[in-house]
């Protein structure tokens, strides 16, 4: 065997330097990607763009705090009462409590977050001469509240003169005078105490009540005409108004 070892000793020089060098391997950054690789794909957005990145902030602000809007309110609350009842070894008597609920509805005015009542909402309209009608008119009531209202405390005081005077009458002819002083100052109190509280009610009517001033969706539609007019003012289109109003107006 020694002579096939001699014999590959002497030819292996010659194949090594026949034999073709391996291709070289170009060198590249591991931060740059390989070519032929796709670009990355946008990230995919979760939904629209908030309204205080996508808009004027300060216009968005305006927007919520001068917008006016027309809400109904509900309001319950509830009371207890006591009724009779048969309890064992009480007879009739308070027994049983009854649960009352009372529910009250009414329609008011806002702009922005704030409750306004009509006159300052034909302000906001721009319509001075309905507001000053109004006001007017409120102011009358008011006044016609006071003057039934001061009828009742001068009857008030009449009816105490009359009682002390018939306490202190000496003669029957004196007791009749001061009974009927006593009874006519009584009929004035309650006149003029109750009749001032139907114009002081009228008066909160009027200044609270859209329905005693506008007509049915006459509010609404002025109040939309408004909000579109301050949009446009603020430099807002429509979409972008309804954006808004999705987000929410508070």
């Amino acid at each position: 065997m020694w002579w096939l070892a001699a014999a590959l000793e002497s030819t292996s020089p010659a194949w090594a330097d026949d034999a073709d060098p391996p291709p070289e391997v170009p060198e590249r950054p591991l931060a740059i990607p390989a070519s032929g690789r796709p670009p990355a794909l946008p990230p995919v957005a979760d939904g629209p763009p908030s309204v205080a990145n996508a808009y004027d902030p300060r216009a968005v602000r305006e927007y919520r705090e001068h917008h006016l809007s027309v809400r109904t309110i509900t309001e319950t609350w509830y009371t207890t009462t006591w009724g009779p009842g048969w309890g064992y070894g009480w007879g009739w008597g308070p027994a049983w409590p009854q649960t009352w609920v009372h529910r009250d509805q009414r329609v008011l005015l806002f702009e922005g977050r704030r409750v306004i009542d009509v006159p300052t909402a034909l302000s906001a309209l721009g319509d001075v001469p309905a507001q000053q009608q109004l006001l007017r008119r409120i102011s009358n009531q008011r006044t016609a509240s006071t003057a039934l209202t001061s009828v009742g405390f001068v009857g008030m005081a009449a009816t105490l003169v009359g009682l002390v005077g018939f306490d202190q009458a000496r003669t029957l002819e004196e007791a009749e005078t001061w009974s009927v002083v006593s009874g006519a100052g009584a009929g004035v109190m309650l006149v003029g105490l109750i009749g001032g509280a139907f114009p002081a009610a009228r008066a909160r009517t009027l200044l609270m009540d859209p329905s005693a001033t506008f007509q049915p969706g006459e509010a609404e539609r002025r109040f939309r005409e408004h909000d579109d007019q301050l949009a446009a003012a603020l430099g807002l289109s429509p979409a972008q108004v309804d954006a808004i109003e999705a987000e929410g107006l508070h």
